[in-house]
């Protein structure tokens, strides 16, 4: 999982987990019920697509190979256009997703922030120690 995207993928996570009631747990679980199956499908899309992670940092997230992504994005038009259940949950997720996707970039910012101040810190204190010497 790429780092700087960790905010977002459990933001998507708990998007989902509110809307269609399937956790994290069982995304990346062994289940194959509608609801399962359906919510593992719309994260690893939005991963890829919506988000831009690689195949493998998406397949990665739902804990599958890289080729069910690849699958889930070939099937993407089809499951939107011909699929209610899919397609309203799909659209709600991404709704849901993007709108609140404002707050984790900022928490994301606020953790860059906070290790930009640890490595000042750690120069400064370098600094200080060759000056003295």
């Amino acid at each position: 999982m790429v780092v700087e995207n960790k905010n977002k993928i459990e933001l998507l996570f708990n998007v989902v987990e509110k809307q269609m009631g399937v956790n994290q747990k069982e995304i990346k679980g062994l289940r194959k019920n509608k609801e399962v199956v359906t919510a593992r499908n719309i994260v690893g899309c939005i991963l890829n697509t919506e988000l831009g992670l690689s195949f493998k940092e998406s397949a990665r997230a739902i804990e599958r190979d890289r080729t069910t992504i690849l699958y889930y994005i070939k099937v993407l038009d089809n499951n939107i256009n011909y699929f209610k259940f899919f397609r309203e949950n799909y659209n709600a997720i991404s709704d849901k997703f993007w709108s609140k996707m404002s707050r984790a970039d900022a928490e994301d910012i606020e953790l860059q922030i906070q290790n930009l101040h640890i490595e000042i810190d750690k120069l400064t204190e370098i600094k200080n120690k060759l000056y003295l010497n």
